[in-house]
């Protein structure tokens, strides 16, 4: 190791352990006494942007790369560089270039995929995958680029099909089985033994992918009392502005701190408002800890969680990208859960539970989970909806007479079954218009795409509106004025979506297939309109569903009364009676814990 690389190791440590000022302050004085060194360079350019400081990390990656122009990786560090600060156009623009001036290099078509996927131009990013291919034809980045790029576009069953490719190649992959994992969820028909077996494969894979065996935890003397509060750990990327937040907000807010001491551990490096609120809720009184750990390695925030002498450890992210499952595998406590972040099982046997109801879960289910379901009846969510909400529009008339169906879910929810039936929808019901709104819609090609797979389902192009998505929260709920009846996708039905839609006073149809052929992600809306008591807007069949929104299609009079009701019967319901919905989640909790202790 040289000097500089010895000097360096300290700033690295010090951002490694979440200390960005200390970090910046100490390299900048090595850089000021190294000031061309391509090192020195290199560590002001990552701590700035770990800083979210972006002009100066561009500033920095512009100096590295005119310190090495004919090094791609240093033009690469300067595109990546300018996709963190938005730039996208820079971005692409400049890894455009390192691929042609480097054919020769994978990482380069793999890095140029992935900067044009981050800007949301998903149709270039498929075909940039594709080229790249032509070129390194096994090249396991691009083919899975080349699989997100098709499932960001909808096409969820042809990115199965690239990762079912891989997997035969890579069994023992575990971000190829990950992938194969989530996509499943998404794939109409259902079919729940395969989507239980690809989380099952995924949970096996994390299991034996590290060397670092569980910790084990002693359980009390027969007799002891217990620890009081009970220390609960919740573990997140999404304390922030993200759905997750709408679902814990009002948790964190009403625990009993006589009960439970909560421990939060936000695993990015940065938050926002949000963030701010959730920590006071968590910190309230002194009764509890909010810490931002997204710097610490798994063995390292596994460590942190045992130090905190954690009772219960509850995953809020389930098999998400930005998930620390591996934490979890660790076992730094004796009971550990799952919850709320994602509709499937973990497949990690070190996960004891899985917090659930009995319509998302009736009995049975326990045969597509690795954890034992926690059932919280009536309903297993407490909705938080955004303070910006406008209220529900008086009307939704619209002055020709048409009628508006809407869906505001990601679009990967969008499977050809649920364009074929939307499509039946639209030609049953001639005066209808059909709204989506989706992020992939900032893209023209993935719009275009999009409307083509509705015609060749037999919809009427002229009726179809793609809607790019609304920044604001307050924006994109007065979306919702436009929309007379929302419709829901299958098998992977709303969750945040179909509550925002009710609050807004616009009744969502859905669909719930029998407990024999559906699983969780296709029975949550079922579970929030009965909760609400709306359970006449599910449907059991496809044809049930068309007559359920044709039915409110044509008659304005339940549309209106609706409208007019829907909020007060949400603010009333088990859906957002937070104090209720904490005691049974306290008690749950707790005799979680307290079973343990028993050797139960």
């Amino acid at each position: 190791m040289s000097t500089l690389d010895a000097k360096l190791a300290q700033p690295y440590k010090l951002l490694h352990e979440g200390k960005l000022d200390q970090a910046l302050a100490l390299a900048s004085r090595i850089f000021q006494q190294n000031p061309g060194q391509p090192p020195a360079i290199e560590a002001m350019r990552l701590i700035c942007l770990c800083r979210q400081e972006f002009d100066r990390a561009i500033y920095y990656a512009r100096k590295l790369a005119e310190s090495a122009p004919t090094d791609p990786h240093a033009r690469a560090d300067l595109a990546t560089t300018l996709m963190h600060a938005k730039r996208f156009d820079e971005s692409v623009e400049l890894m455009r270039a390192v691929v042609r001036d480097h054919p020769d290099q994978d990482w380069a078509h793999a890095l140029l995929v992935a900067v044009l996927h981050e800007c949301g131009r998903y149709r270039e990013a498929e075909q940039a995958a594709r080229d790249g291919l032509v070129l390194h034809p096994h090249h396991t980045p691009l083919q899975f680029r080349l699989a997100s790029a098709l499932m960001e576009q909808g096409r969820a069953r042809e990115g199965n099909d690239v990762l079912q490719a891989l997997l035969r190649d890579h069994r023992d992959d575990l971000t190829v089985a990950m992938q194969l994992a989530t996509t499943s969820l998404y794939e109409f028909p259902c079919e729940p033994a395969r989507v239980a077996a690809a989380h099952l494969n995924f949970g096996r894979l994390l299991e034996i992918g590290s060397f670092t065996a569980p910790l084990r935890h002693d359980r009390p003397a027969a007799g002891a009392a217990r620890s009081s509060p009970l220390r609960v750990g919740f573990l997140s990327s999404d304390f922030r502005r993200h759905s997750v937040a709408a679902f814990i907000e009002a948790l964190f807010e009403h625990l009993d701190r006589k009960l439970i001491r909560p421990h939060a551990y936000f695993t990015r490096h940065h938050g926002d408002d949000v963030t701010a609120r959730l920590k006071a809720h968590v910190e309230r009184g002194g009764a509890g800890a909010f810490a931002t750990v997204g710097v610490l390695s798994d063995e390292d925030l596994a460590r942190r969680i045992a130090l905190d002498k954690v009772d219960v450890l509850i995953d809020l992210n389930g098999v998400t990208t930005s998930h620390r499952l591996g934490v979890l595998r660790l076992r730094p406590a004796p009971v550990q859960m799952t919850y709320c972040g994602y509709p499937a099982t973990t497949g990690l046997r070190t996960i004891d539970y899985r917090l659930v109801d009995s319509i998302t879960d009736p009995p049975g289910h326990e045969k597509y989970l690795a954890e034992r379901p926690l059932r919280l009846d009536p309903c297993f969510l407490c909705y938080r909806p955004p303070s910006e909400a406008p209220a529900p529009a008086p009307h939704s008339a619209h002055a020709d007479g048409r009628v508006v169906f809407g869906s505001f879910n990601m679009i990967l929810k969008v499977n050809a079954g649920v364009i074929e039936l939307w499509s039946r929808l639209l030609r049953r019901v001639p005066t209808a218009h059909l709204m989506v709104k989706s992020l992939a819609f900032t893209d023209a090609t993935t719009r275009e795409d999009f409307a083509a797979r509705f015609i060749a389902a037999g919809a009427p192009a002229d009726r179809i509106q793609m809607l790019p998505p609304i920044k604001e929260q307050g924006g994109h709920l007065a979306a919702y004025h436009r929309v007379d009846v929302a419709l829901d996708t299958f098998p992977y039905t709303g969750t945040t979506t179909t509550c925002e839609a009710l609050y807004m006073g616009v009744p969502v149809v859905t669909l719930c297939p029998p407990a024999e052929q559906s699983m969780h992600a296709a029975r949550v809306s079922a579970s929030l309109f009965t909760a609400v008591g709306a359970t006449d807007l599910i449907a059991s069949t496809p044809d049930e569903y068309l007559d359920i929104a044709a039915g409110l299609a044509a008659d304005p009079a339940r549309r209106a009364a609706l409208r007019s009701s829907l909020r007060d019967r949400l603010i009333a319901s088990p859906l957002m009676d937070a104090p209720a919905f904490c005691r049974r989640f306290e008690r749950a909790v707790v005799g979680a814990w307290e079973a343990w202790a028993a050797g139960r």
